[in-house]
């Protein structure tokens, strides 16, 4: 991938875009807080007409499915007038912008680290390779045949695509009929285009693993150059 080198501009507020899927519900946030900050802030959105009223002119219309198509666009709109960072807040923008800085040669996680967080298959195998407790798991492609002879795991389980975000197709199985269910549903859903999109290279692929009784937290934070910052526990 090539870098792109450009002076950053010394003067005036720091210019940041920030990335937008059209099924974001965040928008709002992110801009609100923009303005608290006194950022100059742009928005590269699929949808550019829900961004309208809350930054009218100020959007950068991208197609957040074609990453090299998409880069291009940044790339050019980083030549008119720098950006100093990019964000990304949902999934697949977490990758392109992660993608458009290193390109652009500016602050932010490598592509590959935002990938592997973003496909729960990937990290499962990272977690393993490092040693780290997790549940025995493995990966099922739903377009072969007799999946259940595959299945190397004892009952119950759970089963969730790898790439979908917001517990979206993730179920608990107890039995060999559930599974056999669950996976119907699953193919039912991978199947759409507007969901194969997303990640085609795995659109096919999902995880199953087995299920650990107990409550179920998540943790919020910042990681910064190995220090992490708690913001939230919650269940």
């Amino acid at each position: 991938m090539k870098r792109i080198d450009i002076p950053v501009e010394p003067a005036g507020p720091p210019r940041v875009l920030v990335l937008f899927p059209r099924t974001s519900y965040r928008a709002g946030a992110f801009v609100e807080a923009g303005r608290r900050l006194g950022v100059d802030l742009v928005v590269g959105t699929d949808h550019r007409q829900a961004l309208a009223d809350l930054l009218p002119d100020r959007s950068l219309p991208l197609n957040l499915y074609r990453p090299e198509e998409a880069l291009q666009r940044i790339e050019q709109a980083h030549r008119t007038r720098p950006f100093q960072a990019i964000l990304g807040v949902d999934e697949p923008t977490v990758y392109l912008a992660a993608l458009a800085g290193q390109r652009l040669g500016l602050p932010g996680n490598s592509a590959q680290s935002t990938r592997i967080c973003w496909l729960k298959h990937l990290l499962r195998q990272r977690l393993s390779r490092a040693g780290l407790p997790q549940p025995p798991f493995q990966t099922l492609d739903i377009r072969e045949k007799d999946l259940l002879s595959q299945l190397s795991l004892p009952f119950p389980l759970v089963v969730k695509p790898v790439f979908l975000s917001a517990s979206r197709g993730v179920v608990r199985v107890n039995g060999p009929d559930e599974l056999s269910a669950a996976l119907d549903s699953l193919r039912d859903i991978l199947s759409r285009p507007e969901v194969r999109r997303k990640d085609r290279e795995y659109a096919d692929l999902v995880l199953v693993e087995t299920y650990i009784p107990g409550q179920e937290v998540a943790l919020e934070g910042l990681l910064r150059e190995g220090q992490l910052e708690v913001l939230a526990l919650f269940d």
